[in-house]
């Protein structure tokens, strides 16, 4: 949370909130949008959504879509960066409350996004885990990193 406060303060947008960190079936690609002349915000506020990441796992995937366009950031790139900081802005005040009476479980979420780059084809992944509660590991990543060797074949029986 002060992480978050010090954010704020020091970008000092006073912007509308919204209520995702990505607009629905956003597809983003190197060429969309003007080139920043400048793109030393875009970095910092990517690294610092990067970070913030680690406790605010409803960002994670919005963060690694656009982490992405780092090294040649466009304007759609940076508006869509500026939506995720809208969204921090109205949730600043939401957490998720997990009960201290939880049974004895291992928990694991995940979700995929096929092929959905629409530079590289290249498909990606969130996942996260839980144990007695406690979150063990998040992460979203490319398929292509974790798997650079993987072919995946499809094999339909009558």
């Amino acid at each position: 949370m002060i992480f978050l406060s010090v954010l704020l303060s020091v970008i000092r947008l006073l912007l509308s909130s919204v209520s995702t960190p990505m607009e629905l079936n956003l597809k983003l690609r190197k060429s969309d949008g003007d080139h920043l002349p400048q793109p030393t915000q875009y970095w910092e506020l990517a690294g610092a959504f990067i970070y913030l990441s680690a406790t605010r796992s409803d960002i994670s995937h919005a963060v690694h879509i656009l982490s992405q366009f780092v090294s040649t950031p466009t304007s759609t790139h940076y508006v869509a960066l500026l939506r995720v900081f809208r969204y921090l802005c109205g949730t600043m005040t939401q957490s998720l409350l997990f009960p201290s009476d939880y049974p004895l479980t291992l928990r694991a979420y995940s979700d995929a996004d096929w092929a959905n780059d629409l530079d590289t084809q290249h498909s990606t992944i969130g996942f996260f885990a839980f144990f007695l509660d406690h979150l063990l590991f998040l992460g979203v990543a490319s398929v292509k990193t974790l798997f650079p060797d993987l072919v995946l074949r499809l094999s339909i029986e009558q």
